[in-house]
């Protein structure tokens, strides 16, 4: 769990939850009563990129947002047989929170990352960005004497309205996608670029520096001279040999700087930053 106020709007408290082991529920638990104190008066929940993890955890967190008696999430076995947990001071201790929350999701949000979403969306709350993954099953942990674990599926969850999501996901209450940049294939950091090099991962190089303002002319899957240009300058400002070739250290400097680039224009953290402040 990380936690910060808004950097524009010190009422608003961020939390990037990026997985749900066996201590996420109390680093989220410090972390609500730490922003509290520090001004926080609404929430933006972040499980972007969360692949899941430990189910008691999530319903320890996600029983906070509800109230007594709320369904957090449904199962069914393989006999049919369905029972459902919900919301209740077992959870939560009675510590709920009350403030204005949302949550943002994306397509790597799995598992018990969308026991919390389909929760939260399902009692009214938004869940802003794109559709979650799809990890509608249950596991646990079987050991093998001498020979490890096994894990077993048990069974499969329902959101709180009866649905199972399995290779489905769960559908925003507002849709922002991640711009097309984002959406390139990874660049192949065995291999080296340079000016006559035409490539894929070349057209990736080039939208990536025309997108950081760089001046790469028209975008295509050819190293130009005027990619060559642009490279030489991320070298420079990057401290790298001045090369004008793209070399593992050069790709690994133009992704830091794309990641910088969307960290600070993130989309679905400014429309979940815009609807949880009219709350």
């Amino acid at each position: 769990v990380k936690a910060s106020l808004d950097k524009t709007d010190k009422s608003v408290g961020y939390i990037k939850i990026t997985s749900f082991n066996e201590t996420t529920s109390d680093e989220f638990d410090q972390a609500i009563s730490d922003m509290r104190k520090q001004g926080a008066k609404k929430f933006i929940l972040d499980v972007r990129g969360n692949p899941g993890g430990v189910l008691q955890n999530v319903e320890k967190m996600t029983s906070r947002f509800l109230e007594d008696g709320d369904v957090i999430v449904g199962f069914e076995d393989k006999s049919k047989a369905k029972f459902e947990e919900v919301a209740d001071k077992k959870f939560d201790k009675g510590e709920k929170i009350k403030e204005p929350t949302v949550i943002l999701t994306d397509g790597d949000s799995a598992s018990a990352s969308e026991i919390m979403a389909g929760a939260l969306k399902a009692h009214g709350f938004d869940v802003i960005g794109t559709k979650t993954y799809g990890k509608g099953t249950v596991q646990t942990m079987v050991p093998i004497e001498g020979h490890g674990e096994i894990k077993l599926t048990i069974s499969k969850w329902l959101t709180p309205d009866g649905k199972w999501i399995h290779e489905k996901g769960i559908e925003p209450t507002i849709k922002v996608d991640y711009p097309d940049y984002l959406k390139r294939i990874v660049i192949d950091r065995s291999l080296t670029y340079e000016e006559g090099t035409i490539s894929p991962h070349v057209e990736t190089i080039n939208i990536y520096l025309n997108e950081l303002g760089y001046d790469v002319g028209e975008i295509s899957k050819t190293y130009t001279s005027k990619t060559t240009a642009a490279v030489k300058e991320l070298q420079e400002k990057a401290g790298l040999d001045v090369t004008g070739v793209a070399n593992k250290q050069t790709v690994d400097a133009l992704e830091l700087e794309i990641g910088k680039h969307w960290k600070e224009n993130d989309i679905q953290y400014q429309k979940a930053l815009e609807v949880v402040q009219k709350k």
